[in-house]
Protein backbone atom coordinates (compact mmCIF):
# COMPACT_ATOMS: atom_id res chain seq x y z
CA UNK A 1 0.00 0.00 0.00
CA UNK A 2 2.81 2.37 0.86
CA UNK A 3 4.64 1.64 -2.38
CA UNK A 4 1.45 2.29 -4.37
CA UNK A 5 1.08 5.72 -2.75
CA UNK A 6 4.76 6.49 -3.33
CA UNK A 7 4.60 5.48 -6.99
CA UNK A 8 1.50 7.62 -7.54
CA UNK A 9 2.74 10.75 -5.75
CA UNK A 10 6.48 10.71 -6.47
CA UNK A 11 7.29 13.32 -9.09
CA UNK A 12 9.76 11.90 -11.58
CA UNK A 13 10.06 14.55 -14.28
CA UNK A 14 13.00 16.92 -13.99
CA UNK A 15 14.67 15.08 -11.11
CA UNK A 16 18.39 14.18 -11.27
CA UNK A 17 17.93 10.40 -10.73
CA UNK A 18 14.87 10.07 -12.93
CA UNK A 19 15.90 6.75 -14.51
CA UNK A 20 16.40 5.04 -11.14
CA UNK A 21 13.03 6.23 -9.87
CA UNK A 22 11.28 5.07 -13.03
CA UNK A 23 12.96 1.65 -12.76
CA UNK A 24 11.81 1.33 -9.14
CA UNK A 25 8.23 2.11 -10.10
CA UNK A 26 8.40 -0.37 -13.01
CA UNK A 27 9.69 -3.13 -10.70
CA UNK A 28 6.89 -2.45 -8.24
CA UNK A 29 4.26 -2.59 -10.98
CA UNK A 30 5.68 -5.87 -12.30
CA UNK A 31 5.59 -7.32 -8.78
CA UNK A 32 2.00 -6.13 -8.32
CA UNK A 33 0.93 -7.77 -11.59
CA UNK A 34 2.59 -11.07 -10.63
CA UNK A 35 0.90 -10.88 -7.23
CA UNK A 36 -2.45 -10.36 -8.96
CA UNK A 37 -1.92 -13.40 -11.19
CA UNK A 38 -1.01 -15.50 -8.13
CA UNK A 39 -4.19 -14.35 -6.38
CA UNK A 40 -6.32 -15.24 -9.40
CA UNK A 41 -4.77 -18.72 -9.58
CA UNK A 42 -5.32 -19.23 -5.87
CA UNK A 43 -8.96 -18.16 -6.20
CA UNK A 44 -9.50 -20.57 -9.09
CA UNK A 45 -7.95 -23.43 -7.11
CA UNK A 46 -10.10 -22.69 -4.06
CA UNK A 47 -13.29 -22.54 -6.15
CA UNK A 48 -12.49 -25.88 -7.79
CA UNK A 49 -11.69 -27.43 -4.44
CA UNK A 50 -14.98 -26.23 -2.95
CA UNK A 51 -16.88 -27.51 -6.02
CA UNK A 52 -15.32 -30.94 -5.53
CA UNK A 53 -16.24 -31.01 -1.85
CA UNK A 54 -19.83 -29.98 -2.68
CA UNK A 55 -20.05 -32.74 -5.33
CA UNK A 56 -18.84 -35.30 -2.78
CA UNK A 57 -21.40 -34.09 -0.23
CA UNK A 58 -18.73 -33.01 2.25
CA UNK A 59 -19.53 -29.29 2.03
CA UNK A 60 -22.36 -26.88 1.32
CA UNK A 61 -22.29 -23.86 -1.00
CA UNK A 62 -21.53 -21.37 1.78
CA UNK A 63 -18.76 -23.39 3.44
CA UNK A 64 -15.17 -22.23 3.53
CA UNK A 65 -12.46 -24.45 2.06
CA UNK A 66 -9.80 -25.42 4.57
CA UNK A 67 -6.39 -26.81 3.73
CA UNK A 68 -5.21 -30.29 4.53
CA UNK A 69 -3.39 -28.98 7.61
CA UNK A 70 -6.40 -27.21 9.12
CA UNK A 71 -6.83 -27.84 12.78
CA UNK A 72 -3.19 -28.66 13.47
CA UNK A 73 -2.12 -27.45 16.92
CA UNK A 74 0.37 -24.60 16.91
CA UNK A 75 -0.37 -23.54 13.35
CA UNK A 76 -0.89 -19.89 14.32
CA UNK A 77 2.45 -19.82 16.15
CA UNK A 78 4.15 -20.38 12.82
CA UNK A 79 2.55 -17.18 11.49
Amino acid sequence: MIMAVVSLTWEIKGQPNCAQKQRGVQLFLQWAMMQGVAMLLQNRYQRQRLYTRIALGKAKRMDVVWGETAGVDGQLWLL
